[in-house]
């Protein structure tokens, strides 16, 4: 009787000893379900436009970047944020365009420029930026010529309604960026690009 009774022990040690093995199983598969959807999370974000908020639809936009020689114009192909209007897109492409490319060329705008709105009228694209651009900016023809046909060749190519943009500081119109290319009045969309 006894040997039944200790048999019966441990049978009940046994089937509690195995609901704490399938408990511990369950936690540890959860633990790691919930690793890796946190680390997928990291690796691939959703985007985000530059204020933060989260981007539920992206569009596949063509930036323009120099090349290291500043000689051509190349092609990025990136996503970014689709937005409502126009004006809010075009905005999302120039500050790509400021953030730099991500797959060769050199930045077009200088570190620490900003974009301060984008209006459209009549096909034309007033572009405003604060004073960094003008005091940061490197100088010279081909670094000025860069950063125009950056810009405006990146919003004509992304947006129909765009076919010339006007360079603004703080809203007001310049002559120059550094004394170079004339910015008074729009510019067109000029071929410089080498293709990639």
């Amino acid at each position: 009787m006894a040997l039944k009774k200790r048999k019966g022990l441990l049978n009940k040690a046994r089937k509690k000893n195995s609901w704490f093995a399938v408990a511990f199983l369950l936690v540890v598969f959860a633990s790691l379900v919930f690793f890796f959807v946190i680390l997928f999370s990291y690796l691939f974000p959703l985007p985000q436009s530059k204020d933060g908020k989260k981007a539920t639809e992206t569009i596949s936009a063509v930036l323009f970047f120099p090349d290291e020689n500043e000689e051509f114009l190349l092609t990025e192909k990136r996503k970014i944020p689709k937005r409502s209007s126009s004006e809010a897109q075009a905005l999302e492409i120039v500050k790509e365009l400021i953030d730099g490319p991500r797959s060769g060329g050199v930045r077009s705008f200088p570190d620490g420029a900003a974009v301060q709105s984008v209006k459209i009228k009549d096909g034309v694209a007033m572009v405003s930026f604060d004073e960094e651009l003008i005091k940061k900016h490197p100088g010279g023809t081909t670094a000025e010529m860069m950063t125009v046909f950056s810009l405006v060749n990146s919003l004509v190519k992304n947006d129909v309604k765009i076919k010339q943009v006007r360079i603004v500081v703080n809203g007001k119109p310049i002559e120059t960026i550094k004394g170079h290319i004339d910015a008074t009045a729009p510019f067109s969309y000029q071929e410089m690009s080498a293709g990639r």
